[in-house]
């Protein structure tokens, strides 16, 4: 799977250029820091991973809500380590969104399918 990756530590140049891929289809996946992900706007994102859990519900919606621009629906996964699933469950509520609890294996096959 060709990947892109968006962060601080990046030049200017660099970040556009992986923005750029992603965006033409050169790369399947692009993976960004919370800061460096703030105001991408790409059509058919079909996906988004979580890998650290916002903090705050209205965070995790501006974050998913990529999957679902103009109506389309897409698959949004957050990664929890066992300590922070009370957390995540709580903020996932609160958030007004329902969850499934899924094996992180089976969670990948089913994101690169679509």
């Amino acid at each position: 799977v060709k990947v892109a990756a968006l962060h601080g530590n990046r030049g200017h140049q660099s970040r556009q250029r992986a923005l750029a891929d992603f965006r033409e289809g050169k790369v399947r996946v692009l993976v960004a820091t919370d800061i460096a992900a703030r105001g991408i706007d790409v059509p058919g994102v079909r996906a988004v991973v979580h890998i650290d859990p916002p903090r705050d519900p209205k965070a995790l919606v501006h974050r998913s809500g990529r999957t679902g621009r103009a109506g389309a629906s897409g698959t949004v996964a957050l990664l929890a380590f066992p300590d922070q699933v009370r957390e995540v469950s709580t903020m996932m509520r609160a958030a007004n969104l329902g969850y499934e609890k899924v094996e992180s294996t089976r969670l990948v096959r089913r994101i690169l399918r679509e």
